[in-house]
């Protein structure tokens, strides 16, 4: 090779990147904003009495309120850790790329939001078993109970329905996942919990 070439490769080089450190930085700033809704979105439901905090130690808190109390036969039976239960799940994150972080912070009422909020979980017909804790990613794919899930399984008794908001933190956290649900994202579960297979 002759020094010309050697150059013209080293610029091409230094200018991909440019490019992708370019590209870098915006997605960034983008995530960074929908974070801080995020956050902001859960300052307002933490503000709403309507809500619930319950704390997991130092992780940080998820917000419930109860749709169906549990009769009190059963007010004591809540699963543990490592349980196996019967549930009826439906997901949604609130549509918050529609708004400012001024507006988020504005907000006087989340019920909107939430029901309006794109559904990530389809609700089955029939109730659907999983453990609480899952331990590992198994053969077919499907991942551990996200944090937020597990504390609001081990404090419902069964016959419990709950609308659960679940910060980013006890969430995916800073991952997308799926192609569906992005980063940073606020998770609002309805949750029934129908029977505890196995405690």
């Amino acid at each position: 090779m002759n020094r010309y070439t050697i150059k013209g490769w080293l610029w091409l080089v230094m200018a991909f990147a440019f490019l992708f450190s370019s590209c870098n930085e915006e997605v960034t700033e983008v995530v960074t904003e929908y974070q801080r809704k995020n956050d902001a979105f859960v300052e307002v439901v933490s503000n709403d009495n309507r809500y619930t905090k319950l704390e997991f130690l130092h992780e940080g808190p998820i917000y419930y309120r109860v749709l169906t109390a549990a009769p009190d036969a059963n007010k004591d039976n809540k699963p543990l850790q490592n349980s196996k239960v019967s549930v009826y799940l439906k997901g949604v994150f609130p549509k918050l790329q529609l708004l400012s972080l001024e507006e988020v912070k504005a907000l006087k009422d989340v019920m909107p939001l939430i029901a309006s909020g794109e559904e990530f979980q389809h609700k089955s017909d029939k109730p659907t078993p999983l453990w609480v804790q899952e331990k590992n990613i198994n053969s077919s794919g499907s991942v551990s109970t996200i944090k937020g899930v597990q504390v609001a399984l081990q404090n419902m008794a069964v016959g419990e329905k709950w609308e659960v908001v679940i910060p980013w933190q006890m969430g995916y956290r800073g991952y997308s996942f799926s192609g569906v649900i992005p980063a940073y994202s606020t998770l609002v579960f309805e949750i029934e919990l129908v029977d505890i297979l196995e405690k």
